[in-house]
């Protein structure tokens, strides 16, 4: 074959190959995650207990929702930057506290019981 003839063939072997390249997505890597961390808070006679624990770990821009059930009503304050704050009533409150972009750990407490929920540990 003369060398012109083979340029034909390299053009459409070199886009199919990019062509190819193109069809994963950053969802397709191991790690990456669209699930939100769901925490689940019981408050019951001034106890508290939560699951999964009471150190959650959190990928960075992984959304966090609590899931509250409680004889009180209480607020909850996020030791974030910026601090959140959301109040929640006797019953069962879903509280979506978002994502977060800074690694480290983020303090989620009850206010007026003046105790711990939860320690996000954002990686």
């Amino acid at each position: 074959m003369r060398p012109r003839a083979l340029l034909p063939l390299l053009l459409l072997t070199v886009l199919g190959v990019a062509a190819l390249g193109a069809c994963g997505s950053d969802s397709d890597s191991p790690g990456a995650t669209t699930e939100p961390v769901v925490v689940k808070v019981t408050i019951s006679g001034g106890e508290i207990t939560t699951s999964p624990s009471d150190d959650v770990e959190v990928a960075l821009g992984q959304d966090v929702s609590l899931e509250i059930t409680s004889d009180v009503a209480d607020e909850v304050h996020v030791h974030s930057s910026p601090e959140q704050e959301h109040e929640f009533t006797a019953g069962s409150t879903t509280l979506d506290l978002g994502s977060f972009s800074v690694p480290g750990q983020v303090d989620v407490e009850a206010h007026d019981l003046d105790a711990d929920l939860v320690t996000l540990v954002l990686e």
